[in-house]
């Protein structure tokens, strides 16, 4: 009945969750709720120019008046994408980090708080984190040599500063306490989240005790396979470079960044997206997980999405609208509300419910006609500005509505991480507007295979609302009456689908099974890895003898799907308590790719009207609801324990251009 067989087809290796540590510390100070309003942020690029408090205050107002609950600060310098003539007049800026700078953040936080909006920091200038005071062994680099990396477009331009190893728990300790020291004048009043970008560090980061530390995990020398690391050959060895990797990065980056942050009563909003790690681990380890579109697309945030579930996280986001048409800037202020919609609801429906736009500029009379590139122009000289507050609203209808009670699942999907890591290749993106350089030559802009780009849960098990789960999720549940219960959320079922296992989740899964859990283990999983386990065949054996491990078995225990009918659009549900609230998405939002069209939801592109009828079953009753939707529209259902439903007023309808 239920194959993952194609779904996981484009994912062949990786080793999902076999990180043992723990995720980042809750906060010392419980923090109120976070993005409370549901109101879109916006990025706001700050450039290095001169500018008031006067320009900080008109920027708010407009930013209030538009529907925006808040920003979030990216101090970059844009050189490399304006005209000389432009950069040339601009007055002298004031210095990264000095007096006047650090007082116009206070100003700006004191702004926000005045007015009742949310003001975010990212950790730093351009990206990744990194200083002029990084040294050079505490700089990142790539094998074998590759190190002193400059931080892209950071505040006071190229040459000023190197990128952060995130493998040195050291230098990243130093690098938060320079950065806190200066930031942490602006952190008082609301809380403010601290921001970390996605990865865009490179392939096969390295480290100078890297080598001896591959040796004393796993009893061989790793350097004699690095230059061939891609090669098919070198699976079993990429694998426990990835292994040791991950952990790495993940202990001595993202879990102290959150413990620093809730150390002064901030939290932490992360894209692990990009990153060399396993991603859902990562994305647990953040306060809110955060996953971007459209330079990924919309499936893609469930992992994220995910990773809050299972961790009681309430909020999940999303850096959006970021090159919808076309990197880098393809239709760059000629955006159509329409088309933007689109995609917002695709989020909606893959469990986003807190929207970042990507992004504003910070306008003030020495940049009066400042623009950045990769992003929808937020401002009021672009094509959005009239609709920016009605399209805001409705976001932020939608928003709250998906925060209600708890991700509504049946189903547990175990993550190909192993996969992805031992069959490394790149993975084409759809865009062919930009390349990279690999190994000596121009390739289309890609993504390596452990970046999970194009992944999507299994298409037959849509109506039962799957998400995915890891060796690490799955070491907090436990079995009761035959379900997976992991924090508030509960499975009927696992599901394997994949075709490497690691040794330690199959001792996992094993301990599930053997306590009752119904798995699917669509095909006997090979062990990932260059050395191997004597007793893996015969730990595996076990768990294939066991009655509740079978296809069929789970298939009986998923029961009725929460939503059942032909064509499902795609949707997300959340439970409080008897009431169950479920967003469909319209039917012309799904399967997105980038870049989408100009113009991609106007009636010659766009289905005019769809009229279907679904059943949902919650709180042990099932009722047809019938759906309609009409162009650009998506729809909110609300159903309470007795079986009454009702639909919420979201409606939004973009102008036609």
């Amino acid at each position: 009945m239920l194959s993952l067989a194609v779904a996981l087809a484009t994912c062949h290796g990786g080793r999902c969750g076999a990180w043992r540590g723990k995720v980042a510390s809750a906060p010392a100070r419980p923090l109120p709720p976070l993005y409370p309003s549901g109101k879109p942020y916006t990025r706001w690029w700050w450039f290095p120019t001169e500018a008031s408090g006067q320009d900080i205050d008109a920027e708010f107002e407009w930013i209030k008046a538009n529907g925006f609950g808040g920003v979030e600060i990216a101090w970059v310098n844009p050189r490399r994408w304006w005209p000389r003539a432009q950069w040339d007049s601009l007055e002298p800026t004031p210095s990264w980090r000095d007096a006047h700078w650090a007082d116009l953040v206070r100003q700006a936080k004191t702004a926000a708080d005045r007015l009742g909006l949310g003001c975010d920091f990212t950790f730093g200038s351009g990206w990744p984190f990194g200083d002029a005071e990084v040294t050079e062994d505490e700089s990142a680099c790539l094998y074998p040599d590759q190190c002193g990396r400059e931080v892209s477009l950071f505040w006071e331009g190229p040459g000023h500063a190197r990128v952060l190893d995130p493998l040195n728990r050291k230098a990243f300790d130093r690098y938060a306490d320079r950065t806190l020291g200066w930031l942490r004048p602006s952190l008082g009043g609301s809380p403010s989240g601290l921001f970390c970008d996605s990865w865009e560090l490179g392939l096969w980061p390295w480290s100078p005790d890297f080598a001896s530390r591959f040796q004393r995990r796993f009893g061989y020398d790793i350097t004699s396979a690095m230059d061939t690391l891609d090669e098919a050959s070198n699976d079993g060895q990429r694998y426990d470079y990835m292994a040791l990797l991950s952990d790495q990065i993940i202990d001595n980056f993202y879990r102290p960044f959150a413990e620093r942050a809730h150390v002064e009563g901030s939290f932490v909003r992360t894209q692990a997206h990009g990153a060399p790690v396993d991603l859902l681990t990562a994305y647990s380890a953040a306060d809110v997980p955060e996953t971007e579109a459209m330079l990924y697309e919309p499936p893609f945030g469930q992992i994220a999405a995910s990773a809050a579930a299972l961790t009681g996280k309430p909020v999940v986001s999303s850096e959006t609208f970021t090159c919808t048409y076309g990197f880098p800037d393809v239709h760059f202020g000629r955006e159509r509300t329409a088309d933007l919609k689109l995609v917002a609801d695709a989020l909606f429906a893959n469990g986003v419910n807190q929207i970042v736009w990507h992004g504003k500029p910070f306008v003030s009379p020495a940049v009066p006609e400042a623009r950045f590139y990769a992003t929808a122009h937020v401002g009021a000289d672009g094509a959005l500005a009239d609709e920016l507050p009605a399209f805001n609203d409705y976001m932020a209808k939608v928003s709250r509505a998906m925060r209600r009670g708890r991700t509504l699942s049946q189903a547990a999907v175990y993550l190909p991480t192993e996969d992805s890591w031992m069959s490394f290749f790149l993975q084409d993106t759809t865009d062919e507007s930009w390349t990279i350089p690999y190994r000596g030559r121009e390739i289309r802009h890609a993504y390596p295979s452990f970046d999970l780009h194009y992944l999507k849960l299994p298409a037959a098990l849509k109506g039962w609302r799957p998400l995915w789960v890891n060796n690490w999720a799955l070491k907090q549940g436990k079995v009761e009456a035959g379900r997976l219960h992991i924090g508030d959320q509960v499975f009927s079922a696992l599901y394997l689908g994949v075709y490497h296992l690691d040794s330690d989740a199959l001792d996992t899964v094993l301990s599930l099974a053997k306590a009752g859990l119904p798995v699917c283990l669509e095909r006997p999983p090979q062990q990932p890895g260059a050395k191997k386990s004597d007793s893996y065949q015969a730990r595996l054996d076990q768990l294939q003898r066991l009655p509740n491990t079978s296809c069929d078995r789970a298939n009986r225990a998923l029961g009725k799907p929460m939503v059942a009918g032909d064509d499902l659009p795609d949707f997300w549900a959340r439970a409080d308590g008897d009431r169950t609230t479920i967003f469909f998405a319209n039917p012309d939002a799904r399967d997105l790719h980038l870049p989408i069209q100009l113009g991609q939801s106007t009636p010659g592109n766009a289905t005019r009207k769809v009229d279907r009828t679904v059943e949902i079953t919650v709180s042990g009753k099932t009722v047809a609801v019938p759906l309609s939707f009409e162009t650009n529209q998506s729809l909110l259902v609300t159903i309470d324990g007795a079986g009454h439903y009702e639909l919420e007023d979201i409606v939004f309808r973009p102008r036609s251009p």
